[in-house]
């Protein structure tokens, strides 16, 4: 999609991809998924490490990726977009 992300480096403490400023990342690439518990680690992390909203990222095999998160958090981010189009 165009955006300067990389893998972030677990052992210092970093999301799973970084370079969406202001975004947790946390990447699963599973068959089966318990979307709670993923998403409840996506949380805890991004509050340990203060840098963002948490996602969760999340794919099965021959499908396409899909990003969860918290309805507060996506209501955040679509109230700024559409502060920003009103602006713009």
């Amino acid at each position: 999609y165009g955006y300067e992300t990389r893998r972030g480096y677990v052992f210092y403490h970093q999301s799973d991809v970084v370079g969406l400023p202001g975004i947790h990342m946390e990447v699963k690439r599973v068959e089966r998924l318990n979307v709670s518990t993923a998403m409840q680690q996506s949380v805890n992390e991004s509050i340990t490490k203060a840098d963002g909203i948490p996602t969760l990222f999340h794919r099965k095999n021959r499908e396409g990726w899909l990003v969860t998160m918290r309805l507060e958090d996506w209501m955040d981010l679509y109230g700024e977009w559409e502060c920003q189009k009103k602006d713009g």
